[in-house]
Parts: C-alpha cells; structure tokens; sequence
C-alpha cells in the first residue's frame, strides 16, 4: 500500500528555497522507496509544494524537511486529514481581494 506524502517548502527571507526544493527533490528522489514524485509553485509564490508516494508508511521525508509547525499540527489532525497542500489563497490588499492559483505539477523522473 501506498502512503501520500507531502513538503511545503517556503521561502522565508534568508532561505533559498529553490536550494531547498533540490535538496528535498534530490533525497526522495534516492530513496528507494519513493514514488511519483513531483513539486509545483505553491499558491503564496514564495515556495514550492513537494508530493510524493512512498512504499514504506513513514514520515521521515516530511520530518527531517517540512516547517516544524505544519507537522506537528499535521500529527494532531486524523490521518484523513493530514498532507493538505491548498491549490490557491485570497490575499486582502489595498480593499481589493487577491485569489491566487498554485502552479503546474511538475514530474521528477
């Protein structure tokens, strides 16, 4: 059985994201037991969401890389609620309301 995994990588000022996105894509990517993996721009465009399936029903891949506070909310939530990665967000700005789509999924090979 299969087990969806999810990372939000942000960029937070003074962290390189796309360096991070590597870093996340390249460990996965080695891993033998992942699967289909793929990131795309997430919705706030500071960041990227990374989703990927894995053989083994761990959460090492999102423990050592996701924001601390994402995962431990996430562990506190039932499991048919957990890896939520939102497809858009509403920014308020200036009196006017802001929808924003996330990017194209992109697949690693």
């Amino acid at each position: 059985m299969l087990k969806r995994n999810t990372v939000d990588v942000d960029g937070k000022v003074f962290v390189d994201a796309e360096g991070k996105l590597r870093r996340v894509l390249g460990f996965v990517g080695r891993c033998p037991f992942s699967q289909t993996l793929r990131y795309r721009v997430s919705p706030s465009l500071n960041g990227y969401h990374v989703e990927f399936w894995c053989t083994l029903n761990c959460s090492l891949c999102r423990f050592v890389f996701d924001d601390v506070k994402r995962y431990v909310f996430d562990l506190r939530r039932p499991p048919w609620t957990r890896d939520v990665l939102w497809s858009s967000k509403v920014f308020c700005k200036l009196g006017r309301t802001l929808r924003v789509e996330a990017g194209v999924w992109v697949e690693v090979s």
